[in-house]
């Protein structure tokens, strides 16, 4: 009697669900991957629009806006609204700083690394005009998934040019011009 019987052996069943496996796992690998550099860039784009913001409720309100921003843990951006215009040195006197009105506040992601160039307190001043008065408040804004350090030098934004995992924004004239490195 001839056994007629058709299907797949136990050994062939075994080979493709093996493959399925290292296929999704190699799947969710890039899709992970992609979740990642799309949550980077809206972070960059986040900050990017509150610089800009700053700026603009500066012109449009005629009073001195700071933005400052808080590095990871706190992943926070403020803009505070300057009552006391008096002075527009760009030193950011702790007076004139305790004086401020919180105008806006915004959280970034918490898996999003934000590190700035070191300097403390991280915040850039625009005066009535749209202007930041004081050189040394030019900034560059580093957002990474990893930890880490990138200097604010060209040898840092040459460095996050070339990693996929940082992005920076960077406030590149005292006329707040923003750009951004992918």
């Amino acid at each position: 009697m001839r056994n007629n019987a058709s299907g797949f052996s136990l050994i062939e069943l075994l080979v493709v669900v093996a493959m399925t496996g290292i296929m999704a796992t190699v799947a969710g690998a890039s899709i992970a991957g992609q979740v990642q550099q799309q949550n980077l860039g809206l972070a960059q784009q986040s900050i990017a629009q509150s610089i800009r913001n700053a700026r603009q409720l500066a012109i449009s309100k005629s009073r001195s806006m700071t933005i400052q921003f808080f590095p990871s843990p706190n992943n926070k951006i403020r803009i505070y609204e300057n009552d006391n215009d008096d002075t527009n040195d760009g030193n950011n006197d702790e007076v004139e700083w305790n004086a401020a009105t919180l105008k806006q506040e915004q959280n970034l992601p918490n898996n999003i690394n934000l590190q700035t160039n070191g300097v403390v307190p991280f915040r850039t001043k625009f005066n009535f005009r749209g202007e930041i008065s004081n050189v040394g408040q030019l900034r560059t804004v580093y957002l990474m998934m990893d930890n880490t350090n990138y200097l604010d030098s060209d040898a840092g934004r040459t460095a996050c040019e070339t990693a996929r995992t940082c992005k920076a924004v960077v406030i590149s004239t005292v006329l707040g011009k923003v750009r951004t490195v992918q």
